[in-house]
């Protein structure tokens, strides 16, 4: 169907944990949360709709505030449709808000730009109800360094040096509007407080390149351990050259935080 075709078009604020998933967008072999959804909405509405959303998270990522779209003819109000769709997602995927928005708004393409979290764990030991979503490192860091590093993230950058090899991305110049590190040493967790020594890592840019994060925060997070000096950074960018830069943090300490339009 063309757009023209479709009465409405829904939107929706989704929450997952990207564990056991093979990242958002639909593959031959995986569960992907973007299949799953698709299937659950399939059912409700007896329409082969196509759910799109503001870009795709890898394996084992997870989101807050994804955002994703799907057009139909469906009459259910938007309370009845959310209801139905939580009544079948697995408890690991949640709608947790609904409406009705313009027919030719894409979460993608009209996003203004995305907000990143990371979380990483710097105690010798770390509890087991934060295990799946922090990098336990196991390091003392520096926060001065990291905090000093992130100056030369901030602005319209060629971030080529931190894209994963592989990609087919022509243009890896993006504006990095916001990067900020908090080192904190609780986090609540289900009203429970949690002692540990965090470093939050939170990124706000136009978009993001493959494990764009994922691998600034590896090396930033070998700044603080010394291994680079504050300036590498620079160099990084400089040289559009990722093997440059540190490890590519894993997937899990990893958070879609949201999307601003």
């Amino acid at each position: 169907m063309t757009i023209s075709q479709y009465k409405r078009n829904i939107k929706c604020i989704v929450q997952y944990d990207g564990t056991n998933f093979k990242g958002w967008q639909i593959q031959k072999r995986g569960n992907t949360i973007q299949g799953v959804v698709s299937d659950v909405i399939r059912r409700i509405t007896g329409e082969e709709v196509v759910v799109v959303s503001s870009g795709r998270t890898d394996t084992g990522v997870h989101a807050l505030g994804q955002v994703i779209a799907f057009k139909t003819n469906c009459s259910m109000k938007v309370e009845v449709l959310k209801k139905g769709i939580n009544a079948l997602l697995p408890p690991s995927i949640r709608v947790m808000d609904i409406c009705d928005v313009l027919l030719d708004f894409h979460p993608r393409y009209d996003a203004k730009s995305k907000t990143y979290v990371y979380l990483v764990s710097c105690s010798d030991e770390i509890s087991p109800f934060l295990h799946p979503y922090c990098w336990h490192v196991r390091k003392d860091l520096d926060i001065t360094k990291i905090k000093d590093a992130t100056s030369y993230l901030l602005g319209k950058k060629d971030f080529k040096g931190f894209m994963a090899s592989g990609s087919s991305v022509k243009d890896t110049v993006r504006n990095m509007m916001k990067f900020e590190v908090s080192n904190l040493d609780t986090l609540v967790f289900l009203n429970f407080i949690l002692s540990d020594s965090f470093f939050r890592f939170e990124c706000k840019a136009d978009g993001f390149l493959r494990h764009m994060v994922r691998n600034i925060v590896g090396t930033l997070v070998e700044i603080g351990a010394g291994r680079f000096p504050v300036e590498h950074v620079q160099t990084i960018l400089k040289s559009r050259d990722r093997r440059l830069a540190g490890v590519t943090a894993p997937a899990k300490g990893l958070f879609l935080f949201s999307v601003e339009y």
